[in-house]
This record gives C-alpha cells, sequence and structure tokens, in this order.
C-alpha cells in the first residue's frame, strides 16, 4: 500500500513539472503573437515586401554566417526533457524522492502540522 502511495504521489508531481513547463511555454508564445514591441508585425512587413526574396536570402546568409561563426552551438530540444523524465519513471527506484516530505508525514500519507502549530503558539 506504501509503495503505491509513493507511486501516485511521485505521478503527481511528474504531472505538476510537464503542466508547469506546458504553462510557461504557453505563456511566453501568447507573448510573442501579442507582439508587444512591434517586431513581429516589423518581420511580417519586411518578408511581405516588394523585395522579399532579397531579404529571404540576406536572413539566410545572416543565419549561415551565424552558424560559421559558432560551429559548436547547440540547440537542445524540449524531447530532451521529455526523455529525461520517461527515464526517471522507467527506473521506478524506490528510492527516488521527488516531493520533500518530514517522517510524521510518511511520504503524503499523514499531515503534519506541527510547524503550524508551534508558529500558533508563537503568536499568543
Amino acid at each position: 500500500m506504501h509503495v503505491k502511495n509513493r507511486e501516485n504521489i511521485n505521478s503527481d508531481q511528474r504531472h505538476r513539472i510537464l503542466l508547469d513547463r506546458y504553462v510557461e511555454s504557453s505563456q511566453h508564445l501568447r507573448d510573442l503573437y501579442e507582439d508587444k514591441d512591434g517586431l513581429r508585425k516589423e518581420e511580417v512587413a519586411a518578408l511581405s515586401g516588394p523585395n522579399e526574396l532579397a531579404e529571404f536570402y540576406n536572413r539566410l546568409k545572416q543565419i549561415k554566417e551565424f552558424h560559421k561563426k559558432h560551429p559548436n552551438e547547440i540547440s537542445i530540444p524540449m524531447s530532451v526533457e521529455f526523455e529525461e523524465i520517461n527515464k526517471q519513471r522507467e527506473a521506478n527506484d524506490e528510492n527516488v524522492v521527488m516531493v520533500d516530505f518530514t517522517d510524521e508525514e510518511g511520504y503524503g500519507k499523514y499531515l503534519d502540522l506541527h510547524e503550524c502549530y508551534n508558529k500558533y503558539l508563537n503568536i499568543k
């Protein structure tokens, strides 16, 4: 019974991590689409103007120059994060502690209110 409780708590923790990552990415995308600084509008105007092919090839040239100057620049895709989370889950090691509980809480089985009680006593 205790092992199942630990697995459920670890599963909930993994879900929270993924949900936080999703919310962070969604917020970033929303900020980009809102275009508060007007950069997106300028980009669209530049690429849809009369010299769109010249603009395209100019930007392609800049990208190639950047990669020549920084050949070892590595971009880590988000899939690597998800693979690491999968490896943690597949390991299924009982010693994996994803959430810190006090000894009295029994890895989420009980609620430890000692700290709250001590604060309450100090208020009096």
